[in-house]
């Protein structure tokens, strides 16, 4: 007769610890979350740089595999973080109030037009908001890779970094092009690939030439801005949802296509807010 070994098997599981309350549950089940304000949460989630979609660590929305979407507009973040772009999302001071009025009062900019947005300027003495989009590149097997793109008119060609050219695995071919910088820096690039993209919603595509180079920047922004501090205008749909949020920039588009996504739409926000630019992203 043989024995009969008996063996325990035991699951580990790791309860998440909320970052509102720090007690053992998820970020959507917190009460004084559901009980606080949209701008609160937003807020929050910017802070410890928690993903839009899934409120995890290390990956942006843009990068987030969760199927999970928002229930009342479908798009890639939490039903929690929902934001209704025709209500204001946020006051502005009584000071700050009278200088817009003034400055309108001077030069009257238009209510936007319903559209994609996404150049966004600051000035600020602390921080420049540069014109960021999230874009979806087609790769070698035909599906799309989502890429956190920089729109630098500035810049007579596009770029394109080494670590997500090779996620594309698309075909690249020798082309040498010497680059020079701010302060006649120089480097230069040896090989280049034709990329094809399209914008967010998919109504928009076209194909630019990237060179292929080591790094394009460090993150952007350098830091966390809070979202609630702007005065963004109502009715506008973001080409860069986490633009506040410090993230890697996979490619730059230069001034080969960048004068081809520039739209009409305008909208100055007054002295120290956002400058926002309609583009086909």
């Amino acid at each position: 007769m043989k024995d009969r070994s008996n063996t325990n098997t035991f699951i580990s599981t790791a309860t998440p610890k909320c970052p509102k309350c720090k007690s053992a549950h998820a970020l959507y089940k917190c009460d004084k979350i559901c009980k606080s304000t949209l701008q609160d949460r937003r807020a929050l989630v910017t802070r410890d740089n928690l993903c839009f979609n899934c409120r995890q660590e290390g990956h942006r929305a843009c990068e987030c595999t969760n199927p999970h979407h928002c229930k009342k507009c479908k798009k890639h973040h939490h039903t929690l973080l929902y934001q209704n772009r025709r209500e204001q999302i946020s006051k502005v001071s009584e000071f700050e109030a009278n200088s817009i009025k003034s400055e309108e009062t001077s030069s009257s900019p238009t209510e936007p037009k319903h559209g994609n947005y996404c150049s966004f300027k600051e000035q600020r003495a602390s921080q420049v908001l540069l014109a960021t989009a999230t874009i979806n590149i087609t790769e070698l097997r035909g599906t799309q890779q989502p890429s956190r793109i920089l729109l630098e008119g500035g810049s007579q060609s596009s770029y394109i970094t080494e670590a997500f050219a090779q996620r594309l695995q698309l075909k690249r071919r020798r082309n040498e092009m010497p680059i020079t910088g701010i302060n006649n820096t120089c480097s230069a690039a040896t090989h280049s690939m034709d990329i094809k993209f399209s914008s967010k919603d998919s109504k928009y595509s076209n194909v630019v030439t990237c060179f292929i180079v080591p790094n394009l920047t460090r993150n952007m922004p350098s830091s966390v801005i809070d979202i609630t501090t702007l005065m963004l205008p109502k009715g506008i749909t973001l080409a860069d949802d986490e633009f506040s949020i410090p993230g890697k920039i996979d490619t730059l588009i230069g001034s080969d296509l960048y004068p081809y996504l520039m739209k009409n739409g305008r909208y100055t926000c007054g002295k120290n807010h956002p400058v926002v630019q309609e583009t086909r992203l």
